[in-house]
């Protein structure tokens, strides 16, 4: 992948758009939040993930070896396209991913959709979908791609829901998911490869199977008319409400088609995804004002957890929220690692805040022991080492 294609890639990336509650269904709220706010209107800040039609796009010049689960990793990464997710995309490369076969398809409208890959640990769930379209006129434009459908796995429980404040328990809604994808689209081919990652707040646990069952696939262009009364066929005719048309509009997208159908599959997961994959950390100090209450590297990605004080002086805790987001990793070999933005915020069992801060740093860098760097709530500089568990 040269330079040039990067850069081009990263700044694409890197925009920050607003969107809708409604359409990216972000449930980074527990489930009695979201039961709460479900009349209410939201928006989100979330990055633009359109890693496609860029002219030539191929993926070529990576170093991939055959990962320790003995799948061909080229393949997978020629498929795979997570750049935004530096941890779930290094899992592919090394073979940590179930290829599926042909067999998995699902076929409404024109539209075939094969489960290609997957891949899960107890934090993330990335899944790869290709879509063929019989009427390739449909992708010329198509600059993003989105989806109303509900994801379960075999315990019935959601990981995505359209409808998500109907039928939900708190029970079948532990796992609900944020959600970021990516697009590859081949319009010779007339087929879009749709990259999904998951985040659930909670633990993923004793995953058997994934279900889709897809209800709707919209497809988007660039905008072509900034007026603001302006609106497509497809968006006339759409149940959508006002505001998210609006808002797919402020950042530069309008809806060229909307395509009602009933997609229904799902794959039985490999056993390699079972176990305990992670490795878990032991902070040798602690901070003054704040708490490293766990640390595991996992297949995906790294977690730290932190506690802080949920009440009191509202200065403090402002100091102390800085102290957690300053938070950068070492390795051993003096490499660092910013936080990406999929942490989470939520409440611990003793009522202090826990914030869950995550790295691209897997299993599969092989570390030993890590060095986590703060600044205090003076603003000094805090040096915490973090050592190896051992296994009992």
């Amino acid at each position: 992948m040269n330079d040039q294609f990067e850069h081009k890639l990263e700044e694409a990336l890197n925009d920050a758009v607003t969107i809708p509650n409604s359409v990216l269904k972000k449930k980074e709220l527990a489930f009695e939040e979201i039961r709460k706010s479900k009349k209410q209107k939201q928006t989100f800040s979330h990055k633009k993930i359109v890693a496609a039609m860029i002219a030539g796009l191929t993926i070529v010049g990576a170093s991939v070896g055959v990962g320790v689960y003995g799948d061909s990793a080229l393949a997978v990464v020629k498929e795979f396209f997570f750049v935004k997710d530096q941890g779930v995309q290094k899992a592919a490369d090394n073979g940590y991913v179930q290829k599926v076969d042909e067999n998995h398809v699902m076929k409404d409208n024109g539209i075939t959709i094969q489960i290609k890959n997957v891949l899960y640990d107890k934090s993330k769930i990335a899944v790869s979908l290709q879509l063929k379209f019989e009427d390739k006129s449909l992708i010329s434009k198509v600059t993003d791609l989105r989806m109303k459908y509900d994801l379960t796995d075999d315990k019935g429980r959601y990981i995505e829901k359209a409808e998500y404040t109907e039928g939900l328990t708190n029970e079948n809604s532990k796992m609900l998911a944020g959600s970021e994808w990516s697009i590859q689209a081949g319009e010779e081919e007339g087929e879009i490869t749709y990259n999904l990652i998951f985040h659930p707040m909670n633990s993923i646990d004793n995953i058997d199977s994934l279900n889709f069952n897809i209800s709707s696939i919209s497809l988007f262009a660039p905008l072509e008319n900034k007026d603001v009364s302006y609106r497509t066929e497809a968006e006339s005719q759409s149940n959508t409400v006002k505001e998210n048309i609006e808002a797919w509009h402020e950042n530069g997208l309008q809806l060229n088609k909307e395509i009602q159908g009933k997609w229904q599959g799902g794959i039985k997961l490999d056993s390699k995804f079972k176990g305990n994959q992670e490795i878990h950390f032991v902070p040798k100090q602690q901070p003054e004002s704040v708490k490293i209450v766990s640390a595991e590297v996992l297949p995906t990605g790294t977690n730290i957890t932190f506690e802080r004080d949920t009440f009191g002086d509202i200065e403090e805790i402002k100091r102390q929220i800085k102290t957690i987001d300053s938070a950068i990793l070492m390795d051993e070999k003096g490499k660092t690692y910013k936080s990406t933005l999929k942490g989470y915020t939520g409440t611990g069992d003793n009522g202090n805040t826990i914030k869950v801060k995550t790295f691209d740093v897997t299993t599969f860098d092989h570390v030993n022991h890590f060095k986590v760097l703060l600044k205090d709530v003076d603003g000094k500089d805090v040096v915490i080492d973090l050592a190896r568990e051992e296994k009992k």
